[in-house]
């Protein structure tokens, strides 16, 4: 049986995946416009995208039911590098519209938080092929 922990952490990367295509959707006429500046076209930023989340929706997976820790440090490292590219676009971001700064800033809280659960004792157990009887207690 799967810890609370990751059960967690899968539900939280979840909504924060859901969040990032709904951003997608919502604003894809501002991100085509933003790629077709620098010469590449929306066939391109589509492309990046769906390798994105597939990326993302691969980790999930590896992580939350096939216990591995390898997948779960790449997923540190690049939620890592995504906060860090999303502290120093913050005043690119703050130019934008309103809802679309709150689906930006929720979904970098979801990532923080999902990083968190990683390490929780539960989740660091359970990743390490330990299982334990207590996961279905409450958080410690």
């Amino acid at each position: 049986m799967r810890p609370k922990s990751i059960i967690l952490f899968e539900r939280v990367v979840a909504a924060s995946l859901v969040l990032g295509l709904l951003g997608i959707f919502l604003y894809w006429e501002n991100s085509a416009a933003a790629i077709r500046q620098v010469g590449l076209g929306t066939g391109f930023l589509a492309g990046v995208m769906l390798i994105t989340f597939g990326l993302y929706f691969l980790l999930l997976w590896l992580i939350a039911r096939r216990r591995s820790r390898v997948a779960a440090w790449i997923y540190i490292v690049l939620t890592g590098l995504s906060l860090v590219t999303g502290l120093i676009g913050i005043p690119a971001m703050l130019q934008g519209q309103p809802l679309h700064i709150a689906l930006t800033v929720v979904q970098y809280g979801l990532n923080f938080l999902s990083v968190l659960l990683l390490f929780r004792r539960d989740s660091r157990d359970w990743l390490a092929g330990k299982d334990n009887p207590q996961y279905d207690r409450v958080f410690d």
